[in-house]
Order: structure tokens, then sequence, then C-alpha cells
């Protein structure tokens, strides 16, 4: 008789488990839902683009006139750069080409 009550009480806790994982579950998934259509909610993007070095610029200034500072430290940026382009160094060349990230971020609208 013993060994049934705690047969029970497993079952019974087995059951609460899973039914409280799953409304875990279902609960994260429908906010996470929500969160992609909440009206303002940013939509963000990395777009690239690809400019021709010319005499005089830097990564520095590169950097500067194209970062996102929502999303990058200009030094963060300058070593995306320096990534993307499989360079040695911070040394660029006129006439080379270079792929930059673009950050750009949409907003949900209100629909009439």
């Amino acid at each position: 008789m013993n060994i049934r009550r705690i047969r029970r009480r497993q079952k019974l806790q087995i059951t609460i488990l899973v039914s409280t994982l799953l409304l875990i579950f279902f609960v994260l998934l429908f906010v996470q839902l929500a969160s992609n259509t909440i009206i303002g909610a940013k939509d963000v993007s990395i777009n690239y683009i690809s400019v021709e070095i010319v005499a005089e610029d830097t990564l520095w200034d590169i950097a500067t006139e194209f970062v996102n500072k929502t999303y990058y430290e200009t030094d963060d940026y300058i070593q995306e750069i320096i990534t993307i382009n499989g360079l040695k160094s911070e040394t660029i060349y006129p006439g080379q080409r270079l792929t930059l990230p673009i950050v750009e971020e949409n907003y949900y609208m209100a629909s009439d």
C-alpha cells in the first residue's frame, strides 16, 4: 500500500513538472511572437556595402562615417571591418575596396 502511494506521488510530481515546463514554453513562445509585432518595436538588419579607398582615407575616418553607435563602438566597428575584409593590419591603400557592415533600424508602424 505504501508503495502505491509513493508511485502515485511520483506520477503526480512528474505530471506537475511536465505541465509547468509546457506552460513556461508556451508563455515564452507567446512573448517572442508578441515582441515581433509590437508597434514601435525595432527590426534590425545588417547589410553590407563596398567602398573604394581614396588617398587620405583611414579606417578611423571610414568607421566614424558609417558606424551606428547604438550597435558598435568605433574601435569595435574597425575590428569588424578588419575581420570581414581579412586585413592583416589597419593599413589601407587607395584603390582598395572594403566591405562595410551597415546596421539599419526599421520600426513597426501602426496600420490604418
